[in-house]
């Protein structure tokens, strides 16, 4: 058996406890860790360290975190070469008890605007090839990422216990590396862990800080068990944005339509869903702001229409909505 797993993912839960059990297995399971020294942004996290370590010593480092597991370990310096990443399939290909296999490589290799710049070309939607610019229709409206980055990092200058929290995925809060860096006290990533994410959070929050938590609908399924356990059942007055719901243009795993159903099996939470940026703005402020409930908003995908009445002052009551328009034929 062959599995692969990239170093970002080394962060998360899971990956501890596939390898944790892998190890013991006794069987001649072969583990490639791709490591291109890159999550979704930089990674985050004391293991990186090791890995970091590994790739400087060419894999000869005393301190081995898969040697330690219980793996035989096997490095291989470039694994973008396909020869050299044959040569080292061929030598374990036979052997009988848990093997890794950790292989360097470049991310975006061999398209030069994703190999300068990482982070930005994870993800990209159309692009112009020769020059790496994306492609757009037309002028855009500033986006909800930048508009939620804008509000956020005013807060933060101003407030000290104002803190944005990502696991693994800044963008979504519009928080490039330059205005991270800004903020180092301020902007946390804990790698791609959205459980532990959220039982942070709920930490900082029970001890009166002001976190806002940035994820995508889709990978919110992963931290069901904190949303219930840590979050709603302490009653932790944290605030956690949920970015990308709806129906995606991505992958199916990547499908953000179960955040609804989800969020609202669970008793002590507040869902908001706004239909503007004023009304955005107006729930994420009064989430900041007050010190009573767990709140979760449902941040807008789309160019909405702005408006400036019908405001409220407080979002707390559960179970309200808005009627646009009634009809016979669509229910929205």
């Amino acid at each position: 058996m062959i599995a692969v797993v990239g170093d970002g993912a080394l962060s998360g839960g899971e990956a501890f406890e596939g390898l944790n059990h892998a190890a013991s297995l006794g069987s001649g399971i072969i583990i490639l860790v791709n490591d291109n020294d890159m999550s979704i942004a930089e990674n985050h996290g004391g293991l990186y360290q090791n890995l970091k370590l590994l790739r400087k010593t060419g894999g000869k480092a005393a301190c081995n975190f898969f040697r330690a597991l219980g793996f035989e370990y096997f490095f291989v310096r470039d694994g973008n070469d396909v020869e050299e990443m044959l040569d080292a399939l061929e030598a374990v290909r036979d052997i009988d008890h848990p093997v890794v296999i950790h292989m360097c490589t470049v991310k975006g290799k061999g398209y030069s605007f994703a190999e300068r710049d990482r982070e930005t070309w994870h993800y990209m939607g159309p692009f112009e090839v020769s020059t790496g610019k994306p492609l757009r229709n037309g002028d855009f409206m500033e986006t909800y990422e930048e508009l939620t980055c804008r509000y956020l990092s005013d807060r933060m200058r101003r407030d000290a216990s104002v803190t944005a929290v990502t696991a693994g995925t800044p963008k979504v809060l519009g928080f490039g590396k330059a205005l991270r860096d800004q903020f180092p006290e301020q902007f946390v990533d804990v790698g791609i862990a959205e459980e532990h994410g959220v039982a942070f959070v709920s930490g900082m929050a029970k001890n009166g800080a002001k976190p806002v938590f940035g994820l995508s609908s889709s990978f919110l399924q992963r931290t069901y068990d904190q949303l219930l356990q840590e979050l709603a059942l302490n009653r932790c007055p944290a605030v956690s944005l949920v970015f990308f719901s709806g129906i995606s243009k991505g992958s199916k795993n990547h499908m953000g339509v179960f955040d609804i159903p989800l969020i609202t099996s669970i008793p002590n939470l507040i869902y908001l869903a706004p239909t503007c940026r004023e009304e955005y703005l107006s729930m994420l402020e009064w989430g900041i702001d007050q010190n009573s409930h767990p709140v979760i908003i449902r941040v807008p995908g789309i160019h909405t229409v702005s408006r400036n009445s019908g405001l409220l002052e407080d979002y707390s009551c559960p179970a309200r909505y808005e009627v646009v328009e009634k009809g016979t034929k669509v229910a929205v």
